[in-house]
């Protein structure tokens, strides 16, 4: 019985280490924080943590998955919001995706290309 959980353990560990390459996450990264995007809208819509790297994953339930996923800062000054990491993106053969985050303490945006009106406010403390 031991043996056979440790195996699957390898093996779901191998599984989830090549899916997570394959979407430009750095090797032995586990995503920290959940995103699910359904009919429903998108939850959760804040998360808060504090100051560290981390792996943002994205879950998209609806029926058209196509959909980019950015983190974006504030406008300085009453500019434009600014990408603070590499977008990810959803489609009919992808309905999950990540984004690797180290971010600086301060307030973020998941912004939706798509879905304009859904967001995920992102607070970084120290």
């Amino acid at each position: 019985m031991r043996t056979t959980l440790v195996i699957f353990g390898l093996m779901l560990t191998a599984s989830v280490g090549g899916l997570l390459r394959g979407q430009n996450t750095p090797p032995n990264s586990v995503p920290d924080e959940a995103v699910i995007l359904d009919s429903h809208g998108i939850r959760p819509d804040a998360i808060s943590r504090n100051q560290g790297t981390f792996v943002l994953f994205i879950l998209n339930r609806l029926a058209n998955k196509t959909e980019t996923y950015t983190v974006v800062s504030p406008g300085q000054n009453g500019g434009a919001p600014a990408a603070v990491a590499k977008s990810a993106t959803t489609d009919a053969n992808h309905d999950c995706a990540t984004i690797p985050l180290s971010l600086a303490p301060g307030q973020y945006q998941l912004v939706l290309t798509n879905h304009a009106s859904l967001s995920v406010t992102i607070t970084i403390t120290k």
